[in-house]
């Protein structure tokens, strides 16, 4: 976009990631990863606007005005958190991943936010395993998107009749399951 206005993305990343090797027995193998992201965006959105300037009731004359509106930059959720939780046992290993990100808008009206379009809340279910046979040998399954995360794109709508404003789905993008399964040697 060749907006001259300037525009503002500020967040923070929080992670926290270990191995619990000291806990007994089997419960050595556990892995945690925990991330969180959290943003804060602006950005002035220039549009012009017809006012009245002069003329009559018959024969009305308008002029352009510059205007602006302030509203989030375009594909930046205002938070993302990751969890991913694992096990590795001698050869063995196993990783559990989950992903939400919250609203994200999408494309935006310029005058009116509220005709302002947005990609609705994820959360990605995912899982990795993982079986070292030999030493230079090894097996794995990968499944993505175990829970089948439909995305869901909408605009915002606003009833001028009555009052009554919501969401209007215009999109809807289905991936399925899908899985890898095959084998690793490292010459």
């Amino acid at each position: 976009m060749n907006n001259p206005e300037m525009a503002y993305l500020r967040g923070i990343e929080l992670s926290w990631q270990t191995h619990l090797w000291y806990l007994p027995g089997l419960l050595g193998g556990i892995v945690l990863d925990l991330n969180a992201s959290f943003m804060s965006s602006n950005q002035m959105y220039p549009y012009f606007d017809a006012v009245r300037t002069g003329g009559s009731v018959i024969r009305p004359i308008y002029s352009m005005v510059y205007k602006m509106r302030s509203g989030h930059l375009q594909d930046q959720p205002e938070a993302t958190y990751n969890a991913i939780v694992g096990w590795d046992y001698k050869g063995f290993s196993s990783r559990f991943s989950f992903r939400y990100q919250k609203l994200t808008l999408t494309s935006l009206d310029t005058r009116y936010s509220i005709r302002d379009a947005y990609y609705a809340n994820v959360l990605l279910v995912d899982i990795a395993l993982k079986q070292q046979i030999f030493e230079n040998f090894s097996l794995f399954a990968n499944v993505t998107n175990l829970n089948s995360h439909i995305d869901n794109y909408y605009l915002n709508y606003y009833n001028g009749l009555d009052g009554t404003s919501g969401e209007l789905p215009t999109s809807n993008q289905t991936y399925g399951l899908a899985a890898q399964v095959g084998f690793g040697y490292n010459f």
